[in-house]
């Protein structure tokens, strides 16, 4: 009888254990459960927030850029509106000085001389401006002479001179001028590649006058497009 009662206190025992094991793994689940929910939940704002940010940053790299960009083409219109005027004061000044010559030297004046690079080695197109100075304009008329003043190779210490006659096709020479106002003479220099120029003498001789003499350095510019 006493072994009985032992069993079945035993077996009650175990029963209990099982009972309170089942409760308290089904307690552990449920609360495992929550975290997981929990952690899902917190997981998912993360997530959002990541998004969020990197929205962000790539609105943040667009504005920078776009930024960037319309910095650059402002830069470049202000450049551009530099360059704009600069041009305009020097045709102002230009035109002054036709228009309202009281403070130049009167008479023919060699006004500038602009050499430019071609597509081609050793070639070069130059462009001469002759203007008058004078309250009352008529026309006047004479002719020009190029000389380019430079050194051969081997031979930096004796100077050598070409004439345009040297260095270019031209039917006439010396070139002839006529006009009221200004007159562009322009055309193209063939220089030796043995030969260095310096600077270039410009000689014009109005008829009736004593010649008018120029010397310009030779400083190429950029060939333009």
């Amino acid at each position: 009888m006493k072994r009985l009662l032992a069993l079945g206190t035993v077996a009650v025992a175990t029963v209990g254990a099982l009972v309170l094991g089942f409760a308290l793994g089904q307690n552990q689940t449920v609360s495992d459960r929550k975290a997981i929910t929990a952690l899902r939940a917190e997981l998912q704002q993360s997530q959002a927030h990541i998004a969020e940010l990197e929205a962000a940053v790539v609105d943040a790299e667009l504005g920078v850029s776009v930024q960037t960009t319309a910095a650059h083409a402002l830069r470049q219109n202000l450049t551009d509106m530099h360059d704009k005027n600069a041009v305009v004061i020097e045709e102002l000044t230009f035109y002054k000085s036709l228009m309202a010559p009281g403070s130049l030297p009167q008479g023919l004046q060699i006004s500038e001389l602009v050499i430019e690079s071609t597509a081609v080695e050793n070639s070069f197109r130059f462009q001469l401006l002759l203007t008058q100075v004078a309250k009352r304009r008529s026309y006047i008329s004479g002719e020009v002479s190029i000389d380019v003043i430079g050194h051969f190779v081997g031979a930096q210490d004796v100077e050598g001179v070409l004439s345009l006659t040297e260095l270019a096709e031209t039917a006439i020479y010396p070139l002839r001028f006529k006009f009221r106002y200004f007159q562009d003479i322009a055309g193209l220099l063939e220089i030796p590649s043995s030969y260095t120029p310096q600077r270039v003498l410009v000689t014009a001789t109005r008829e009736g006058e004593q010649p008018l003499q120029s010397s310009f350095e030779w400083q190429v510019e950029p060939r333009r497009e």
